[in-house]
């Protein structure tokens, strides 16, 4: 699992970087996201979501379904 801190880090020192959200990020210019999703938080009533960067719109549309 990634830390803000090493995606941080990753960004920072990367030349060039691609994010991804599947599979192992064994390349240095891939950004592994997949460790990093998740909803945060969800208010129906305000229609506000909050969402980590990581996370697929599959899932959204799941919690946003219920």
């Amino acid at each position: 699992m990634q830390t803000i801190g090493e995606i941080q880090k990753k960004v920072r020192n990367a030349s060039q970087l691609r994010i991804t959200n599947s599979g192992s990020a064994s390349s240095s210019e891939l950004l592994n996201m997949i460790s990093y999703s998740g909803v945060v938080e969800y208010f129906p009533e305000e229609l506000v979501i909050t969402v980590k960067s990581g996370t697929l719109i599959k899932e959204i549309n799941q919690v946003l379904g219920e």
